[in-house]
């Protein structure tokens, strides 16, 4: 049986991001439902409005996914490296994700400031790094197991 292998960061990263993304999906929609309301009827949308709906409703879409990514990511913290392996393309995606995520917050930021978006941007940063870390020490750990049964077998 194949040892299993704790991994602390990733789950903190995977938490933390779960947290973050939910509230930002949470303050993207209050930011569209204000869009919604202030917009006047009788005068046609310019296209910094269009521009803010769209990169809220983009910020909603990306936390949910990225909500359900990292859930999918905090079952893959206490298995063997081999198998971390095998599941590493979900974890890159969800760092990748995270990126993506971070870049569209920082333009709705550019639009209208807001000191919580702020916050909620440095801690996906920080998530990011958690599970960015996880990943490469798996990288490194696995292929040093690699390079010890080539060993063996010669």
């Amino acid at each position: 049986m194949e040892k299993l292998s704790k991994r602390p960061f990733l789950l903190a990263g995977t938490i933390f991001n779960v947290a973050c993304l939910l509230l930002l999906a949470i303050t993207s929609s209050v930011n569209l439902f204000n869009i919604f309301v202030d917009m006047d009827t009788s005068v046609s949308a310019d296209a910094l409005l269009i521009f803010s709906i769209f990169v809220n409703i983009m910020l909603i879409a990306l936390s949910l996914v990225g909500i359900v990514m990292s859930a999918i990511c905090m079952m893959r913290v206490n298995i063997s490296v081999k198998a971390f392996h095998g599941k590493r393309f979900l974890i890159l995606s969800t760092f990748i994700l995270n990126i993506v995520t971070i870049v569209f917050a920082l333009l709705a930021m550019k639009i209208a400031f807001d000191i919580l978006t702020l916050f909620v941007c440095l801690a996906l940063i920080c998530a990011s790094v958690f599970i960015f870390l996880d990943y490469y020490k798996n990288k490194v750990r696995f292929y040093k197991e690699q390079a010890e049964e080539v060993k063996e077998i010669k």
